[in-house]
């Protein structure tokens, strides 16, 4: 539900944009080229990774006794993580996507005030719906997500699934790798929700400077 909440709200911002750029002469619309590409990466990664540990466990674990079971369960374990990866690019997109937007609103609202073409009060309003929607519904609606998808990734454990105390080298190998992929996914939600955090904390500012 906040989720729905979130893409609403971007939603909204659309059409606030969308009237900025008639009241502003020679306005650019937004491009959302960057979470587009991010996008593609986190699809195409995502693709790789569940592939390449399917192949490895099921590999590793050929000769098993117990190969059935092993099988079974890692099919198990990289559908969810491969579900819970796409979720956190979902997240990061929808990041990108409030920031690309704060940026082609304070454009807007910068040519108005330098050109004089239009009321600055005209810009100033959707300015402000814009700003509102990304610094509260936006961040608030994800945020929500963060402790349970934190959760889901503790939980996809692919160590205690497939090593059936075996202590083979290959698997510890495929354990440890996939920690890493899993540190990777936490740094770059990060990276994506502090620039989002810059950004609004930065438009606030230039927001502040104009109306002074």
């Amino acid at each position: 539900m906040e989720l729905t909440h979130s893409l609403n709200a971007l939603l909204r911002n659309e059409g606030d944009l969308r009237r900025t750029i008639v009241l502003v002469a020679d306005g650019a619309p937004p491009c959302y080229k960057h979470a587009t590409v991010f996008s593609h990466i986190v699809l195409c990664d995502g693709l790789a990774c569940f592939s390449f540990f399917y192949c490895c466990y099921v590999a590793a674990s050929w000769k098993s006794n117990s190969f059935v079971y092993i099988h079974l369960s890692v099919c198990i374990y990289v559908v969810q993580d491969l579900s819970l990866e796409w979720t956190f690019g979902f997240c990061c997109v929808v990041m990108l996507v409030a920031v690309q937007q704060l940026s082609s609103i304070n454009a807007l609202l910068l040519k108005a005030s330098n050109e004089r073409t239009v009321a600055f009060e005209q810009i100033v309003v959707h300015f402000c719906n814009v700003y509102g929607r990304i610094s509260i519904d936006v961040r608030k609606g994800l945020s929500v997500y963060y402790g349970p998808l934190v959760c889901a990734v503790k939980m996809v454990d692919i160590w205690g699934a497939v090593s059936d105390g075996t202590g083979e080298l290959t698997v510890l190998g495929l354990s440890c790798l996939w920690l890493l992929i899993d540190v990777k996914k936490f740094v770059i939600l990060m990276l994506v929700s502090e620039h989002l955090n810059r950004k609004v904390s930065i438009w606030q500012v230039c927001f502040c400077c104009l109306m002074i």
